[in-house]
């Protein structure tokens, strides 16, 4: 009897581990198997790129203070707008890359590169020209470009602005205030600047800031920090904007967050 119990007890004991078996493997499938996101690709490419070395007296040869790097972007779109705004970075890459390639006596060497923000709506390309005496240092300019991918359209300071929680005004009015405190511009020049000339493009932990019109060339970094600290001054700049409310607001302690 004892071993009737005992071979009954044994089969129990398989079925009970063959179920257990069964029940198991759609976990360990689910377990195993990994949900692979596809990878998104980039809006902005590379359309050409190239290296200019330069030749040099004080090397003896080909130059090895400054190698002249020339890559330039381009948005992967087929709107009109996007082909406008790849039209107008491959006009200026080809215009320092004929200067690159010009015979130099002055010993002025270029560049062009670019910088890239994308997110889901809005691709921003700035680019970078480099002119530099060798041996000597040299100055880069820049150049900004706004792009909405929701839209496939060309986008505004404004807009990219309000996307980052900025106020354009108000960064029109910080500028008026470093203008007017730097000594060096007219009236008419400070009054010149507003939202409508003035380009952005984010950084690691600030923003670049270029004003370009008829009357102003000016450019910077700026942080919030820089506008809570100049805040009265910039209130007393935007009070005299005609596009604000009829009520100016009298005391302004903090006009951007920190995030």
């Amino acid at each position: 009897m004892k071993k009737v119990i005992a071979i009954i007890l044994f089969f129990v004991f398989l079925l009970l581990t063959a179920c257990a078996a069964d029940f198991a493997d759609p976990m360990e499938s689910t377990t195993e198997s990994t949900i692979v996101e596809p990878e998104k690709t980039p809006v902005v490419v590379v359309a050409a790129e190239t290296e200019k070395m330069y030749a040099c007296d004080q090397c003896g040869g080909v130059c090895t203070y400054y190698t002249g790097a020339f890559r330039c972007p381009a948005i992967d779109r087929d709107s009109e707008d996007a082909k406008a705004i790849n039209a107008a970075i491959e006009e200026e890459y080809n215009k320092y890359l004929g200067y690159a390639n010009a015979e130099d006596t002055a010993g002025l060497a270029y560049g062009f590169n670019f910088s890239v923000f994308e997110d889901e709506k809005y691709a921003i390309i700035r680019t970078s020209v480099a002119t530099v005496m060798l041996h000597s240092g040299g100055a880069y300019s820049y150049s900004v470009y706004y792009y909405d991918l929701k839209n496939d359209c060309k986008a505004s300071t404004v807009d990219i602005c309000e996307h980052f929680e900025l106020d354009a005004q108000i960064i029109a009015a910080y500028l008026r205030v470093l203008l007017a405190e730097d000594g060096g511009y007219s009236d008419a020049q400070i009054a010149s600047v507003n939202e409508n000339c003035i380009d952005i493009y984010p950084l690691k932990d600030s923003y670049y800031v270029k004003v370009i019109n008829d009357l102003v060339k000016f450019e910077t970094e700026i942080k919030g920090s820089d506008l809570n600290s100049r805040a009265d001054a910039i209130a007393s700049q935007t009070a005299n904007e005609p596009s604000v409310s009829e009520v100016p607001t009298t005391e302004q302690d903090v006009i951007y967050m920190e995030y």
